[in-house]
């Protein structure tokens, strides 16, 4: 049992997954490109049923404006929250994924540059383009990739003056 948590060796050195882990083949990383494309493209048509089919019942997220949300329905709430106040216009131009990293054959992370186009200031003018780093982990489940984490990380500071149409402190 203990071999299923560790790499072990192989012929001549090489290193070989041990029972219980699984590197992931070019399927799976295709099926978990797939997911974060389909996140992209729920995200931007505001379809939370959409949306909702890609997440595990118990995911959580930390949104790239520092508010998070644990279950299903939580993200859902925060991010229909998030449509009608800073995210309001915004459109998700970009969710490239630079690393996908297996952590067994069930369980992956994923990290992908994103880029937010369309935000604007308080007073209405345009804010310059919000970028940064999404990580994802996602699990296998019934032969499907869902996303059960999301971290967002911008590059710079969510602008304190980004339009808000609900309490930032919720």
């Amino acid at each position: 049992m203990i071999a299923s948590l560790f790499w072990i060796a192989g012929p001549a050195g090489s290193l070989q997954v041990a029972p219980g882990m699984g590197a992931g083949g070019q399927a799976d990383e295709d099926a978990i490109r797939e997911v974060i494309v389909r996140r992209k493209l729920a995200w931007n048509a505001r379809d939370s049923a959409a949306y909702a089919q890609l997440l595990t019942e118990d995911a959580d997220i930390v949104s790239a404006t520092g508010r998070s949300a644990a279950g299903r329905d939580a993200i859902l709430r925060l991010l229909a929250e998030q449509h009608a106040g800073p995210y309001r216009g915004v459109t998700i131009t970009n969710t490239d994924v630079t690393k996908i990293k297996f952590v067994r054959g069930d369980a992956a992370i994923a990290d992908a540059d994103f880029r937010l186009d369309g935000m604007s200031a308080d007073d209405g003018s345009p804010l310059p383009p919000l970028r940064g780093v999404l990580s994802f982990v996602l699990c296998k489940r019934a032969g499907r990739w869902l996303i059960s984490s999301i971290r967002g990380m911008p590059n710079e500071p969510f602008p304190a003056n980004a339009a808000r149409t609900v309490d930032p402190a919720a």
